[in-house]
């Protein structure tokens, strides 16, 4: 047995592809087809052309074959990028798609001015949803294991390969998404935040506000922004565990939906930021609520009626608030 599971151990750090999945959402690689991502020479070396009908006919598996041995035999081409583009499109029609991840990127690495670089980039963005959306790698073919730890680093590896662009914003959000969906929220948050920070600058040079509040309308930065900004805000907000532990996040969290409220205005009144901050509020309230209460049992009652007119001054809306003002009237009369 032990003899096994060591076998396992080793075989997870092998390189493999994954299993066969569908993509959860529609996929953002531009043209799909490999007739529209072909390059743009003419002079491309027959062997190649026929590697890429062959894929392009469900005949991944001798597309594959033919691909290695050119490459093993031609590796002073000038066309080595598109052959190593295609090696990628090979196995991810067979659904290896690690293997195929790891294609793009000795693309990416060698061949960083090619004209396949964003086009390599955008099929990785896709790799990373199906292994978010559960495709498994598969160790030699036959043991399937997760793949979401891999997805995230590929996510990373295409924000920092092209900085700035709508791919890496979209990586960014992917990562963030998956992260709250998970319920880790502080790497949400700070994922979030990436793109904020990225973004931030492109929003405030916008001339036309009004279109970034349309519905449809805005550029696709906008779009992240704005979807960055209120993620965080949630994010934040999701930390808080309970009047048991700390409530720093709550506080942070009101400024950063007070943010959002001030760059969009109208979005935020129809997402209900409002009753978000009540709540919130509420909470901080009785955080403090339960300081008091602490205090007063403990006999030490100056401090209990000093929290208890903190949370009268401090969240006078609040039912905490009236809570304390009962306190402090029964404390009277003792």
């Amino acid at each position: 047995m032990k003899q096994i599971i060591t076998l396992v151990t080793i075989l997870t750090l092998a390189l493999a592809g994954g299993c066969s999945s569908t993509l959860s959402r529609g996929s953002d690689v531009e043209g799909a087809g490999i007739s529209q991502l072909s390059t743009s020479k003419t002079d491309v070396p027959a062997e190649l052309r026929l590697i890429e009908r062959n894929i392009e006919q469900g005949r991944a598996r001798k597309a594959g074959k033919l691909v290695d041995k050119w490459i093993k035999k031609n590796s002073e081409s000038e066309f080595m990028d598109f052959a190593l583009f295609l090696k990628g499109q090979a196995l991810f029609a067979r659904k290896l798609y690690y293997q195929s991840f790891l294609a793009y990127d000795e693309l990416l690495d060698k061949y960083p001015a090619s004209t396949f670089f964003s086009k390599a980039l955008y099929r990785q963005a896709d790799i990373a949803r199906l292994f978010l959306s559960g495709a498994k790698r598969k160790i030699w073919k036959f043991i399937p294991i997760n793949a979401q730890t891999e997805a995230i680093s590929i996510l990373e590896r295409i924000a920092e390969r092209w900085p700035g662009s709508e791919l890496a914003a979209t990586s960014l959000m992917m990562k963030a998404d998956h992260h709250f969906e998970k319920e880790q929220f502080l790497e949400a948050q700070s994922s979030y935040q990436m793109v904020i920070d990225s973004y931030k600058n492109v929003y405030n040079d916008i001339a036309d506000r009004s279109a970034a509040e349309t519905p449809g309308k805005g550029a696709p930065p906008v779009s992240y922004y704005e979807q960055a900004l209120l993620g965080c805000a949630k994010a934040t907000h999701n930390q808080y565990r309970g009047p048991d532990y700390d409530t720093g996040c709550l506080s942070d969290a009101i400024i950063r939906y007070e943010q959002y409220k001030l760059s969009f205005p109208e979005k935020a009144r129809r997402s209900g930021i409002d009753q978000q901050i009540a709540l919130i509020r509420q909470q901080q309230a009785g955080k403090e609520f339960e300081i008091a209460d602490y205090y007063h049992r403990t006999h030490s009652s100056d401090v209990a009626r000093y929290y208890w007119n903190i949370i009268r001054q401090g969240w006078p809306e609040t039912e905490w608030a009236q809570k304390a003002q009962q306190k402090l009237d029964e404390s009277k009369q003792n």
